[in-house]
């Protein structure tokens, strides 16, 4: 409380911005969990009274910014990264017409660094400005006209993490079905699939997640390989990584919640229900994460210990790992920024129990599965689920159950 009431102060002095901006960007001799600190104040100072800072404060923020988007240090960089997307975001791009052609200009260099700096900037701004970004600027250009061709060449990059951020940057532009993707979409398609088999992990989810949007928002762009689609999707959700199993686990989930679509994967059911059951047994880290140090076997169950759990739709948000698809650079953990957040009292405590993972994942997709074809998919079921039962593994027993939960209102008649 000493600390906020000290901050509330400080915050009241003319340069404090400037003090800010000043350790992030040129104390380099500071820890960088100091700099990292300094640019989270700042950040939360700019979105808090954005519209009062003064101008020409605003421009020293930009202007200084800009220059130290290499910095060596990957958590100052990414603090950064969040300072000048809030910026952007709050002041719009018109209003900084010369961030987009500085940021792409920096893709070009060198220096990893900076491109990586570049990158990682760029996400954020997609993310937050996509809709600006699809709109004309007062000279009629489109940015994403010029960033979505760049944005497709890194797809090739000998480096994993720009490979990552390509994807998941340009997918966030199908997903909301940008006007500017579509005379593109089809050399994105292309240009995906070439990294259907990359080696590196993050590169693989980046793919499973386009291939989940493009299901869900141009789906005629997958009917043509369909079989091929789902025969990749099968491999893939039964990979040994269980993250990128899961982000493959998605298609199926999207698939059948598409009433226009699903009939399609009806050939199919033969061998992905098989594949989903198997996803549905406890994995050693899904144990790990129930696992309780203490032992209450003897105290009685109070009502949150014994609340039902169900599955829910996927609403998660695909930001695990260090890059593109993360959000955990250290902007999350803003200071003094309680009101980002609303906890739901109720639900907060089991949280860390209730973790989106490839488990549920699969047994909500068979779920909706058995919603869709009823009865028919209990051809593919049974078998299985006979031999789950049957099972002297507990985990796999368990996991039949799971299933015969999954399929009991979709195959009630």
């Amino acid at each position: 409380q000493q600390n906020n009431q000290r901050l509330d102060e400080l915050r009241k002095v003319p340069d404090f911005i400037n003090y800010l901006l000043f350790v992030l960007v040129v104390m380099k001799d500071e820890s960088a969990a100091v700099r990292a600190v300094a640019g989270l104040l700042l950040k939360n100072s700019v979105r808090q009274h954005f519209s009062s800072i003064p101008p020409h404060v605003l421009d020293y923020v930009k202007r200084k910014s800009i220059d130290a988007i290499g910095d060596p240090d990957t958590l100052v960089r990414h603090t950064l990264g969040t300072v000048i997307a809030t910026s952007v975001a709050l002041g719009k791009i018109r209003n900084w017409p010369e961030i987009l052609p500085r940021l792409m200009q920096l893709l070009d260099s060198a220096e990893y660094p900076v491109v990586e700096g570049a990158w990682d900037i760029l996400h954020k701004i997609c993310e937050e400005c996509g809709l600006e970004l699809d709109e004309p600027l007062d000279d009629g250009t489109r940015p994403l006209n010029v960033m979505i061709p760049k944005f497709l060449s890194f797809f090739g990059s000998e480096l994993p993490l720009l490979r990552e951020y390509a994807i998941a940057t340009t997918t966030i532009f199908v997903s909301k079905r940008s006007e500017c993707m579509q005379p593109m979409i089809d050399t994105f398609v292309v240009e995906l699939f070439k990294r259907a088999n990359d080696e590196n992990p993050e590169v693989l989810k980046a793919v499973c997640r386009a291939i989940v949007a493009l299901l869900e928002t141009r789906p005629e762009k997958l009917m043509p390989e369909l079989e091929n689609v789902v025969s990749y999707m099968i491999y893939t959700t039964q990979h040994s990584d269980p993250d990128i199993a899961m982000e493959a686990c998605e298609f199926w989930l999207a698939f059948c919640e598409q009433e226009e679509l699903v009939e399609s994967l009806r050939p199919f059911l033969s061998r992905v229900i098989p594949t989903l059951m198997r996803g549905m047994v406890y994995t050693d880290r899904d144990l790990m994460m129930l696992d309780n140090d203490d032992d209450d076997a003897v105290v009685p169950d109070s009502d949150q210990d014994i609340k039902p759990r169900h599955h829910r739709a996927r609403t998660h948000d695909h930001h695990e790992g260090g890059g593109a698809g993360s959000g955990d650079e250290g902007e999350g953990d803003d200071v003094d920024s309680d009101e980002d957040y609303d906890y739901d009292s109720e639900e907060d405590e089991d949280e860390i129990y209730s973790e989106w993972n490839l488990r549920k994942c699969s047994a909500a997709s068979l779920d909706v599965m058995s919603t869709a074809f009823g009865d028919q998919v209990l051809e593919f079921v049974l078998p299985a689920l006979r031999e789950e039962l049957a099972s002297d593994d507990w985990r796999v027993k368990e996991a039949g159950i799971l299933a015969l939960g999954a399929i009991a209102e979709g195959c009630m008649t």
